[in-house]
């Protein structure tokens, strides 16, 4: 059974005064209160406190809020910046509410990956034009291991940049 956090925890006044600090004053949005702190790689903001992590909103909710939260919502922002904590900012709607969301703000006809394609993706191994000249040479008849062997990927990865399943943003 999972022990809920309420407004009675022993711990919350700890948690106030390690927040306080992390509060970007200067360069932020027009009201939005932004947490300068550890977030995670999605952007939400994360503390710890009795040796379990918690997202910064939900907290600020509870705060707000004495009564524990409904099964199966979560705290959104309506002003879309997810490093905002202002509570004025925070709403409680249910998950599906907030998928529905996310699917409707993805780009016309893309399915899958929403974020940077190419070699803007931060996490991208390959460049343009080694991708370019994958193809290029695959047309003249070369080997598609071969080639994954000498650019250090694995072959199946090679095989779709290739067969342009991969890649097709160029």
């Amino acid at each position: 059974m999972r022990r809920k956090l309420t407004l009675r925890h022993p711990l919350i006044l700890q948690l106030i005064s390690q927040t306080l600090p992390r509060l970007r004053r200067r360069g932020q949005r027009v009201g939005c209160l932004e947490w300068a702190g550890y977030c995670k790689p999605g952007g939400y903001p994360i503390v710890q406190f009795a040796l379990k992590r918690y997202r910064l909103p939900d907290l600020v909710w509870i705060l707000r809020h004495p009564d524990p939260m409904p099964f199966n919502h979560v705290v959104s922002h309506t002003c879309g910046n997810r490093k905002c904590i202002e509570r004025t900012h925070l709403v409680l709607r249910p998950a599906w509410e907030v998928a529905r969301e996310r699917m409707r703000r993805r780009p016309v006809g893309q399915k899958g990956f929403v974020g940077l394609r190419g070699e803007a993706n931060r996490r991208a191994v390959l460049t343009n034009e080694q991708v370019l000249y994958m193809r290029r040479r695959c047309e003249e008849g070369a080997s598609i291991r071969q080639m994954s062997k000498e650019l250090g990927i694995a072959y199946s990865h090679a095989w779709y940049i290739v067969k342009r399943q991969h890649w097709t943003c160029i």
